[in-house]
């Protein structure tokens, strides 16, 4: 009977902690306002690698330059996630804003820019697309910009 006693407990602690768990990581999620950014222009760069890393390790970096206007004062740049689609050789770029939640911000138009680092390793020469929400872009990858290691 103590056995099944402190299972119980056991058991009981463990659902009280997730649910704790769950409660603080919707409130730091709760803190801010997500939303996709207003974007007006995509470029494609090819940078020069970092002179520092070794020889092996500096390849060109095939950037996606995003820029566009945060509509309002107390928004900033808040994340770009990345998708590559292989059938149609696409980068796919979400870009996204963020604010704090309850915090009272004017309206107005604050101009933004971003770089995203293309995932190109190992991707054969062509046509490729980028599109930031939205907005699209066409650039030509050659295999010095890919390496396949």
């Amino acid at each position: 009977m103590h056995k099944s006693r402190r299972s119980g407990i056991c058991i009981g602690l463990v659902v009280a902690l997730a649910l704790l768990a769950a409660c603080a990581s919707q409130e730091n999620t709760a803190q801010y306002l997500y939303r996709q950014a207003s974007v007006q222009t995509v470029r494609v760069e090819t940078r020069e690698p970092d002179p520092a890393t070794e020889t092996a390790a500096r390849t060109p970096n095939v950037v996606a330059v995003v820029s566009g206007l945060l509509t309002e004062s107390c928004a900033a740049v808040g994340e770009a996630r990345q998708e590559f689609d292989g059938r149609t050789n696409t980068f796919l770029l979400t870009v996204t804003t963020r604010r704090p939640v309850g915090e009272p911000c004017e309206q107005g138009e604050t101009p933004f820019e971003t770089s995203v680092d293309l995932q190109v390793r190992g991707l054969p020469s062509g046509t490729y697309t980028v599109i930031a929400n939205g907005i699209t872009v066409s650039f030509e990858l050659t295999a010095a910009d890919s390496p396949m290691l």
